[in-house]
């Protein structure tokens, strides 16, 4: 197949992030959310259990790293109920109880303190690796072997304990029948082989004197592939690989010594490669002579399920680990991020690349497209190649589709796949895949995609489960990405639709200020004409109005930012207490004209001279007066009123006040009045002329000065404005 004939013919939009794009990436961000405090009970559901072991599987999850936490959950698996009898939660619920209260009354105590031991114990040196009783749902007792590890964060507290338990009653009958095979008087050798070959077990009889083999039932036999009579025999040349002599471990020096003492030890079998556990003691053999008789229990899957515990607890600390990455924020641009979390996952399941696939359904068909890809050949994140954009899922890979579809995943070897998929993967050199459909909302999004280029193999199931979590959080990151990009250039438009707007207001405001200067230069030279008492008062409104206007036109550009010293703080020495009441000395008659009384109310401790902006100061000032006297009714009253908040070394931290018994404000309006053009009734700012610049300017001023600016109110309570400013002292300059 070419590169023409692996693409679509049909043309296709380039898939974009969209809203169903920012929905799914809102979703997997739950789900990695989940996976916080989850991940590892998703892992722990492995498939260790075996008809022949009985391991049954359960896990806690420990709430905020309280062992004892009431809330902590068990979990017991359905394979744990159906060892002990029971079918479903509703007649063995999860929680600690349900196993607790099974345990036989002479057991409870020192399996329950063992098992507090291991978790308490944050240097996780204690294990957990113990036997009891448990009570089935049939009222007997059966013994258990159980173990289990335990989750710990960087301090050692413990985060979830996982672990199994095998029901080993067929070993204990088997010790209790070799027990009374023994016991009885006068058995013949033939008798007690031959109730040791009905019991299954594994047991070898050997001559403590020259190791020649007595006795090997039929269950040791079968286990280690033995054919033929080995009776007479060297028990190390037919149990073990390459001996000459007896084994460094044999306990029959040992035995000599203490005729009554049992030995159980456990040992690598070089010639089976499988792990035993051997009971070993002399019994009276019934030719009267002393023997040693070994019971062999074989623990190679018992070990096997350790290690896969073991295992698992790394994958799942790996994993945590890697979504705890992905959800901080980083320093490392994403694609060196991706490039080290793919990496960790690649080096543990040994693939050569990774990518990830974007789904597009289309009326034609649905089709996919590469939006990420790693390769170990070129050391990380690579860019997705043009060819496999908007590919047909049933022109190259149509089984995949219906598989996918059914929440199915891919695994093995190519060369075991239909001929199309043949052909489209082996073309690009896979040997071997796994790959993972990602569903979001039940919606297929797309998949992601683990390549071997070298071996041929299915991919194992604690893998492919590591591979599964994996993948959710890869596909969250880098939508993620892709969001904070959109979110970015979305910012970048709006500052630079903010920034014409700006300039379109400079613009504008610098044009007003040529004719109004010239009306108001205009109004004082009419005004030194003799002209009626009619004609001034016109002209008086004239000029207020033109005033009002100018003041209008300052606020804009200093709002735009674009006059010369528009929000430049210029700092020079000046009386502060000086300063304020200029201010109420140029607002004295709009007070006279609405009958205001105003108090001023200064505190001593002010210093003379201060360092600031004064004239910055002063339009603050200005402004919350003037507001004041414009929204208290007639006859009203108004406090200024200054303290020293506190002193910072050459700083001192002023606290200011302008208080008045008018219309106020409702507690929802308090944010809205510092917003720019922010208003909280249009027609009584309207008619008190003002269009919502006023206090955001006085709050950019006062967070110049190093302060804040808030406001307490109440509707038809009055209100109170205060801020607070930074400013220096001084001792010897003069005041201009």
């Amino acid at each position: 197949m070419d590169e023409q004939n692996f693409l679509s013919s049909s043309t296709l939009r380039q898939a974009t992030p969209n809203d169903r794009t920012r929905d799914f990436l809102n979703e997997l961000g739950r789900l990695v959310e989940k996976y916080r405090t989850a991940i590892e009970y998703d892992l722990m559901k492995y498939r260790l259990a075996s008809d022949a072991l009985h391991i049954a599987l359960w896990d806690m999850d420990v709430v905020s790293t309280d062992p004892v936490n009431p809330k902590n959950k068990f979990t017991w698996s359905p394979e744990f109920r159906h060892a002990l009898g029971f079918s479903d939660e509703s007649d063995f619920p999860d929680e600690l109880q349900s196993w607790s209260n099974r345990l036989h009354p002479e057991d409870k105590e020192r399996t329950l303190t063992a098992f507090a031991a291991h978790i308490n114990d944050r240097t996780g040196n204690t294990p957990y690796d113990i036997e009891y009783r448990l009570q089935l749902k049939n009222g007997q007792y059966h013994h258990f072997h159980a173990f289990g590890n335990t989750l710990r964060d960087s301090d050692g507290a413990p985060l979830r304990v996982a672990g199994a338990i095998i029901d080993v009653e067929e070993k204990k009958q088997t010790d209790k029948t070799l027990e009374s095979a023994l016991a009885q008087s006068h058995v013949t050798i033939e008798h007690l082989t031959s109730i040791l070959d009905k019991s299954g077990a594994m047991i070898s009889v050997t001559n403590p004197a020259n190791d020649e083999i007595l006795f090997i039932s039929d269950g040791l036999k079968q286990n280690i592939g033995m054919a033929g009579d080995v009776i007479g025999q060297l028990c190390y040349k037919v149990l073990q690989r390459d001996k000459d002599q007896r084994c460094d471990f044999c306990p029959i020096p040992q035995l000599d010594q203490e005729l009554d003492r049992v030995i159980v030890r456990e040992e690598y079998n070089t010639l089976t490669e499988r792990h035993y556990r051997n009971t070993c003691r002399y019994i009276d053999w019934p030719d009267g002579r002393k023997v040693h008789v070994q019971n062999i229990v074989d623990l190679t899957d018992f070990k096997q399920a350790q290690e896969n515990i073991e295992y698992r607890d790394y994958l799942l600390g790996v994993l945590n680990q890697m979504a705890l990455t992905f959800l901080s924020h980083s320093d490392k641009t994403f694609e060196d991020l991706m490039a080290e979390e793919v990496k960790i996952i690649a080096d543990i399941v040994d693939i050569d690349r990774l990518s990830v696939w974007r789904n597009t359904d289309t009326s034609d068909g649905l089709y996919t497209s590469q939006i990420y890809r790693w390769e170990k050949k070129s050391g990380g994140t690579t860019p997705p190649l043009d060819v496999f954009k908007n590919i047909s899922y049933s022109g190259s890979i149509p089984s995949w589709e219906k598989s996918f579809a059914e929440k199915q995943d891919i695994n093995g070897p190519v060369r075991s796949m239909p001929e199309t998929e043949l052909a489209t993967l082996q073309r690009y050199g896979i040997v071997s895949v796994f790959s993972t459909p990602v569903h979001v909302n039940d919606f297929l999004w797309g998949w992601v995609l683990f390549e071997d280029h070298r071996n041929e193999r299915y991919f194992s199931e604690v893998h492919v489960e590591s591979m599964r979590s994996a993948a959710f959080l890869f596909v969250n990151a880098v939508l993620r990405d892709e969001m904070e990009r959109e979110v970015k250039t979305a910012l970048l438009k709006s500052q630079e639709a903010s920034r014409a707007k700006s300039e379109f207001l400079s613009r504008m405001s610098h044009e007003m200020l040529t004719p109004m200067n010239a009306i108001i230069g205009l109004m004082q030279l009419i005004k030194m004409d003799s002209v009626s008492e009619e004609t001034k008062g016109y002209l008086y409104e004239i000029d207020i109005a033109a005033r009002n206007l100018w003041e209008l036109v300052l606020d804009l550009l200093n709002v735009s930012g674009k006059t010369d010293d528009s929000f430049e703080l210029v700092h020079s020495a000046f009386s502060f207490k000086a300063m304020c009441q200029n201010v109420l000395q140029t607002m004295k008659s709009d007070l006279i004209d609405k009958q205001h009384t105003i108090h001023s109310v200064m505190d001593p401790s002010i210093p003379e001279l201060l360092v600031g902006d004064e004239k910055r100061l002063a339009h603050v000032i200005t402004h919350l007066l003037d507001n004041a006297i414009k929204f208290t009714p007639e006859r009203g009253e108004i406090v200024l009123s200054a303290h020293v908040l506190r002193e910072d070394g050459e700083n001192i931290v002023l606290a200011v006040e302008m208080a008045d018994n008018g219309i106020g404000i409702a507690k929802e309006q308090h944010g809205v009045i510092f917003k720019v053009f922010g208003q909280i009734d249009e027609s009584t700012t309207r008619a008190q002329q003002g269009i919502g610049l006023g206090l955001p300017i006085s709050k950019q001023i006062i967070e110049m000065m190093g302060g804040k600016i808030w406001v307490d109110s109440e509707l038809g309570q009055g209100s109170k404005f205060m801020f607070t400013c930074r400013l220096q002292k001084v001792s010897s300059v003069k005041p201009r």
